[in-house]
């Protein structure tokens, strides 16, 4: 299939549009441009090589910057180290034949290199920025940089890639531009471009873009393959050209759609006033230097983009199947629904009369748990207060009255340590007060004493009570068991000091009691160790008591305010619960709403179930319709574009590539070294065309 019966056949023109706008997006659609800041100051420098074009350059100056400006507005090159710059620099006749050809060509010294070996056609090479010298050798031209960039220029006599052809015509008649200056009527100015640069069977893919500023003179003007710009009193005409391109790409303007064209020529048409014009500017470039890599992934990815297409059209199509199967499906199963809806209406109401139920209960809960809450927290502030010094005098005076009533005469306590007391008082008066302190320490066995013991009881705890701080222990806060715990280790960690003090008490009861022989005798001795007994035992009882209940308390309150693993203690998670119940006692109201919205929409949902058997019947139509559209569209939609592409675009790219990789091949007019990249611009210059009283 050719590509124009392609556009006939589509009428969307996808593919057409596709290709077209693969071509100018590529090689037009980043901007076009021609001169950079260096080009008007070479300018200058050309236009000082002849009489003539000193003459020209001083009479058409503001024109030239015109035109310079608006050029220069438009280039953007992609990124690429460039080591020769090159401006061609084309003086021609009004006709735009070639009169001198002076090149202007900038090394870019990146390395700060000592030397730069460059290659060039040139004569008369002059350095026009620095004293740096050179040495050539042929083509080959090595020179002495010293680190600094070079800027020369010099004059060239090979044919520039494309030449220029302006034509002019006066009322549909060919004039010269001599015989045109000075007279009046319609005018067209046609630009024609021919590409010599040919690599294979392609065109290097250089683009034209010439400009030219219109005086007052000239009105209604029309442009080919350009656009007019206002600029004050003046208009200034931009136009461009692709010459070789189409040959190239072995296609013509009908191949393509709408207003997309590949232009050779340039043409401006006006009303003239007495006929001048100062001069005319073209500028050409190798347009892959301009390629963006936008249009290149537009141009490379083509392919991908159409099998991407096939395969989800297939996708779509094999989608559509299942969709019709399943809607068969859902239409077989809506018996089932609507039986379903009947069970949920009618348990929807049996929700609405339990929903009642539920908010009284709701109620009686809140009420409930708020107690609780305020009950736990009540027994923790209790929990948290420490002991009063009344509550503590009044413990101490409970655990004194029962040490008093154990040591009563004739308690079993009284009787042991009063009759064991008499008894070592009756063996020591055998002895010195030695014999007596052993034998109130132990007893014939070699045994300790009661009194012994006692004592040992007593002078231990309140020495670990003393201790207890050094040992940075708080017996305020310990457990009962703790408490005993850190006393049995405490006596067995020091029971060599507590019975050398237990001894040297026995040893001091003894001296008083055989100090006190004559006066008192063994009774009076023996009650006075019940006495000493008794009032150890209520210190260490008192003690003991308070501070066992603190420790319980502490313990106690600890262990409700401890966090569990679901993140809350006894006290926190009967304040959250109360603070739940309070939450779904406020929510029930409207959960009772919401039940009876729920009992009335299930009524009109179950009212409105014939409506959707209905529905998914004619919805059940449209799928198989969608299905068998879908067949229709991949068979006489994608498949043919598909096939269009393997006909006749996939080597239309074909050959685009090949015009992008002549393009990448040529660097320059006068030649780059080996490993250096190269970017050209050749700029025309034409005479201006006056009378010669002008």
């Amino acid at each position: 299939m050719k590509l124009a019966k392609l556009k006939e056949t589509f009428k969307n023109k996808y593919v057409i549009r596709i290709v077209a706008g693969v071509l100018i997006v590529t090689l037009v659609g980043t901007g076009v441009s021609v001169c950079d800041v260096n080009a008007a100051k070479a300018s200058n420098n050309v236009s000082q090589t002849t009489e003539q074009a000193a003459e020209q350059e001083e009479a058409a100056d503001e024109t030239e910057d015109m035109l310079d400006e608006v050029l220069n507005s438009k280039v953007t090159i992609n990124e690429k180290e460039i080591g020769k710059e090159e401006t061609v620099y084309v003086i021609a006749d009004s006709t735009g034949a070639a009169e001198k050809i002076i090149v202007s060509d900038h090394l870019i010294n990146n390395d700060n290199k000592k030397t730069i070996e460059d290659i060039s056609t040139l004569n008369d090479i002059t350095n026009v920025k620095g004293d740096e010298t050179f040495t050539q050798e042929g083509k080959r031209v090595v020179w002495q940089a010293d680190g600094n960039d070079i800027y020369y220029q010099g004059t060239g006599k090979e044919e520039t890639p494309v030449s220029q052809e302006i034509t002019y015509y006066l009322d549909g008649k060919e004039i010269s531009p001599e015989e045109l200056a000075g007279k009046s009527g319609k005018v067209t100015i046609r630009f024609d471009y021919t590409n010599h640069e040919k690599v294979g069977d392609v065109y290097v893919p250089f683009m034209a873009i010439s400009g030219l500023v219109l005086n007052d003179g000239f009105s209604n003007v029309e442009v080919t393959n350009g656009k007019v710009i206002a600029d004050g009193n003046r208009e200034m005409v931009i136009g461009y050209t692709l010459p070789g391109l189409k040959e190239s790409l072995k296609v013509s303007d009908d191949d393509f759609d709408g207003d997309v064209t590949i232009p050779e020529y340039f043409e401006v048409t006006a009303d003239v006033e007495n006929f001048s014009l100062d001069m005319t500017m073209t500028v050409v470039m190798n347009a892959t230097n301009f390629i963006s890599v936008e249009g290149a992934d537009d141009a490379s990815s083509l392919e991908e983009q159409l099998n991407t297409l096939t395969d989800a059209t297939s996708q779509l199509q094999e989608g559509s199947a299942k969709l019709a199967d399943g809607v068969d499906t859902l239409q077989e199963k809506l018996g089932e629904f609507q039986s379903g809806m009947n069970t949920l209406a009618d348990g929807v109401s049996s929700l609405q009369s339990g929903a009642g139920s539920l908010a009284d209960g709701a109620t009686t809960l809140n009420s409930s748990a708020q107690a609780i809450s305020n009950g736990i927290a009540t027994l923790d502030n209790t929990l948290r207060t420490p002991l009063t010094d009344a509550e503590k005098a009044a413990y101490s005076a409970q655990a004194v009255a029962s040490v008093d009533a154990n040591f009563a005469a004739g308690t079993d306590t009284y009787n042991m340590i009063y009759n064991a007391a008499k008894q070592s008082f009756a063996d020591a008066m055998n002895g010195s007060a030695g014999t007596i302190t052993a034998s109130l320490a132990t007893d014939a066995s070699g045994n300790p004493t009661a009194l012994y013991q006692a004592l040992f009881a007593v002078v231990s705890e309140q020495a670990f009570v003393q201790n207890a701080p050094a040992m940075g222990l708080d017996v305020t806060t310990l457990s009962v068991a703790e408490y005993q715990n850190y006393l049995n280790g405490f006596r067995a960690s020091n029971q060599a000091a507590i019975h050398e003090q237990v001894m040297a008490s026995i040893g001091a009861i003894a001296s008083g009691v055989t100090s006190g022989i004559a006066a008192q005798g063994a009774d009076t001795t023996a009650a006075s160790v019940v006495g000493a007994c008794r009032s150890a035992s209520e210190q260490a009882a008192a003690t003991a008591l308070v501070t066992g209940i603190e420790t319980t308390k502490s313990s106690i309150a600890a262990s409700i305010e401890a966090t569990q693993a679901n993140g809350y203690s006894l006290v926190t998670g009967a304040a959250a619960l109360s603070a739940g119940t309070q939450s779904l006692a406020d929510k029930v109201p409207e959960l009772v709403n919401g039940v009876n919205a729920l009992n009335e929409g299930a009524g009109k949902l179950k009212n409105g179930t014939g409506a959707i058997v209905d529905g998914v019947g004619t919805l059940g139509e449209g799928a198989h319709e969608l299905a068998d559209g879908i067949v229709t569209f991949n068979e006489e939609g994608i498949e043919k574009i598909v096939n269009a592409y393997n006909g006749d675009i996939e080597p239309l790219m074909d050959r685009l590539q090949a015009v992008l990789d002549a393009g990448e091949d040529y660097q320059s007019y006068t030649g780059v070294a080996d490993g250096v990249n190269g970017s050209v611009k050749f700029i025309y210059k034409t005479n201006a065309i006056k009378t010669e009283e002008e």
